[in-house]
C-alpha cells in the first residue's frame, strides 16, 4: 500500500487500559517472586549505565583502529586528528560516570532529572560527534537543521543521551553511504527533535515494540543492539513530561521524535 504509516506514541499513562507498548514492564524476564523490588531497581540501573558506556567505548575502538591505521601510512596529521576525538570521547565517558556517581549519592537513581537550560543545537551537535567514528565507517552523512535556535528546561547530560541513542540507532539501521536527518522544531507548547534514517523502515510488530527493554529491532544493525536505547530514549522522554513517537513510511526508513515541553520539566 502506498504511502502507508504508522505512529506510535508513547506517553506516561494514567490510564487502566492494557495496551501493549504503553505498560511495560522494566525488567521483563524479573518477577516480583524472584526479584526483590530493590534488586531490580539496581539491576535497572545497571543496564542503562552498561549501555550508555557501550557505544562511547565502540567508537573508541574505531577510533583506535583508524589512528594505528593512518600512523602506518605516515598520515600523522589525521591521526593526531583522530586522536583528539578520541581524548573527546574519553572525556565524555568520565563525564558520564561523574553523572552516574553524583546521581547515585543523591537520588540512587542514574535518570534523576537535574535541570538547566539546555541548548538543543548543541546537544545535537555532541550526540552526531559521540557517533560519527561508526558513522564514518559505513559511509553515513549527517543533514541536520534547525528553524531557530531552541533551549529548553532540562538535564542535558540526559537529554543528550537520548539523542545520542536515537541518532546512533538510524546510523545502524541507515545503508551504506545513506544520510541521516535530524531536525528541530517548535510545536504548540512544545520542541520536536526529529531523527529519521533512510533504511528500509521498521515493520508493524517492531514499531509496536521498539521502546520495550531488551527489544533489538532489527538484523540489519548486525547483533550491536541489546534492545535498550530507544527503552532508555522513553523513560528519558517521560522524565522530562515529554514523550517519543515512532513512524515509518514504506521505502522512506523510520522517524522517531522526541517531544519536549517548550518550558518547565
Amino acid at each position: 500500500m502506498r504511502g502507508h504509516a504508522m505512529t506510535i506514541q508513547v506517553e506516561p499513562s494514567t490510564e487502566k487500559k492494557s495496551t501493549p507498548v504503553r505498560h511495560i514492564a522494566l525488567m521483563p524476564s524479573a518477577s516480583p517472586a524472584t526479584v526483590p523490588a530493590k534488586d531490580a531497581a539496581f539491576l535497572n540501573s545497571l543496564s542503562i549505565v552498561t549501555h550508555d558506556l557501550r557505544g562511547p567505548l565502540a567508537n573508541l575502538g574505531l577510533l583506535m583502529e583508524m589512528i594505528g591505521g593512518l600512523i602506518g601510512m605516515g598520515a600523522y596529521d589525521r591521526a593526531a586528528t583522530s586522536a583528539r576525538k578520541a581524548r573527546g570521547l574519553i572525556s565524555t565517558m568520565s563525564g558520564m560516570l561523574d553523572g552516574y556517581l553524583e546521581r547515585a549519592r543523591t537520588s540512587g537513581d542514574p535518570l534523576t532529572v537535574m535541570p538547566t537550560l539546555v541548548d538543543l543545537g548543541e546537544v545535537i551537535k555532541t550526540a552526531i560527534e559521540l557517533n560519527r567514528p561508526k558513522a564514518e565507517v559505513r559511509g553515513v552523512k549527517f543533514d541536520c537543521s534547525a528553524a531557530r535556535p531552541f533551549a529548553v528546561s532540562g538535564d542535558h547530560r540526559l537529554l543528550t543521551e537520548a539523542v545520542e541513542n536515537l541518532i546512533g540507532n538510524a546510523v545502524r539501521h541507515s545503508p551504506h553511504g545513506g544520510t541521516v536527518f535530524c531536525s528541530v522544531e517548535g510545536k504548540t507548547g512544545s520542541v520536536v527533535i526529529k531523527v529519521r534514517d533512510e533504511g528500509a523502515g521498521l515493520g508493524d510488530v517492531e514499531l509496536a515494540r521498539a521502546l520495550r527493554p531488551f527489544s533489538s529491532l532489527s538484523k540489519a544493525s548486525g547483533g550491536e543492539s541489546r534492545g535498550l536505547g530507544l527503552w532508555i530514549v522513553r523513560l528519558i522522554a517521560e522524565r522530562h513530561g515529554g514523550a517519543i513517537e515512532a513512524r515509518r513510511a514504506k521505502g522512506t526508513g523510520t522517524t522517531f521524535a522526541l517531544r519536549l515541553p517548550a518550558s518547565g520539566v
